[in-house]
């Protein structure tokens, strides 16, 4: 009886201190990426950019003339970009597709490859024209800021996934 009873206490002991490492783990903070809400400039989806949403840009104080000139600028930008997701979700589909036949064509594998390089640099060159046209919206000041938070790739200021984001919420919304 007494083995048991002794079994059961060592069980219950690596037990007890699995639970205790796995809630003292998850209580960590973060990768130094920032407490605030939002995906910062190296955001993804939905908007590829992350910070497309005129309240993330809110630390620039923007005019009410240049909220409608971003929203605008940030409605041409999706709906450009998002024929290009649309494409790479679907090569993404036929790659899986090409990788899992019984006999895989290296030449239709790398072909699809290639056309999802390509989508990708297509939507990184957009990405980087949508950023040129905010910058023209700015005023010197405001790009100034918008060009430090750039820099620092969003960090610091929110938190996320995507590399951070601004802090605040979006007092129109």
């Amino acid at each position: 009886m007494r083995k048991v009873s002794m079994f059961t206490k060592v069980i219950l002991s690596i037990v007890g201190l699995m639970f205790f490492a796995y809630s003292t783990a998850i209580a960590q903070p973060g990768n130094g990426r920032g407490q605030g809400q939002g995906q910062g400039f190296r955001g993804g989806e939905p908007n590829e950019m992350g910070f497309g949403q005129v309240c993330r840009l809110a630390f620039l104080d923007l005019s009410d003339d240049q909220q409608k000139q971003m929203e605008a600028l940030r409605t041409k930008h999706l709906s450009e970009t998002q024929g290009y997701r649309n494409e790479l979700n679907e090569k993404e589909a036929k790659l899986g597709t090409l990788r899992t036949a019984a006999k895989p064509d290296m030449a239709q594998i790398n072909q699809v490859v290639k056309d999802m390089g390509d989508i990708k640099l297509k939507m990184a060159q957009s990405r980087e024209a949508h950023i040129q046209d905010i910058r023209k919206v700015l005023t010197d000041a405001q790009r100034a800021e918008f060009d430090a938070h750039a820099a620092a790739g969003g960090r610091g200021m929110g938190k996320g996934h995507h590399g951070g984001g601004f802090k605040g919420n979006c007092p129109n919304r």
